[in-house]
């Protein structure tokens, strides 16, 4: 008894033709993406594999100011506060280093938190009007140094 390949043939075919339009249709699509498809701000660093950013894919401004930028440290302070109580709180970078940064927060509170740097790069500081219950205000300041 002779058997006839042509619908195993015929399913073979259909397979491969699958696997050749599913192929095709996602580098269609992929190359229809663009950045005009994405809303701005809406990307963040988990949307991005680690090291899948390389320097060719940055600009030219970027990657000369990460150039000049070395010797990261962040220096932090911190300060009971009283209820009530306005308070300042400050924090200075390393010699040689320029305040990058600055970042302010309550140990337990969600209370605002102002923070400034200094003219002249040296230190950032934080302020407060003073919070209902007495608290932890703390500051972290992101020092580097800058050619």
């Amino acid at each position: 008894m002779k058997t006839s390949s042509l619908p195993a043939l015929s399913l073979i075919g259909v397979v491969c033709a699958t696997a050749v339009l599913s192929a095709t249709g996602g580098a269609v699509a992929g190359s229809l993406l663009t950045g005009a498809d994405i809303r701005d701000e809406s990307l963040t660093s988990r949307d991005i594999r680690n090291r899948s950013i390389q320097p060719i894919d940055v600009s030219m401004h970027v990657e000369k100011t990460l150039q000049r930028i070395g010797g990261y440290r962040v220096v932090n302070n911190e300060l009971e506060v009283p209820a009530g109580s306005p308070e300042t709180l400050s924090a200075s970078c390393p010699k040689g280093t320029r305040v990058l940064g600055v970042s302010g927060y309550w140990r337990d509170s969600n209370a605002a938190v102002q923070a400034v740097i200094a003219p002249d790069g040296t230190f950032g500081s934080v302020y407060t009007q003073g919070i209902p219950a007495a608290d932890v205000l703390r500051i972290n300041v992101t020092c580097g140094r800058v050619a």
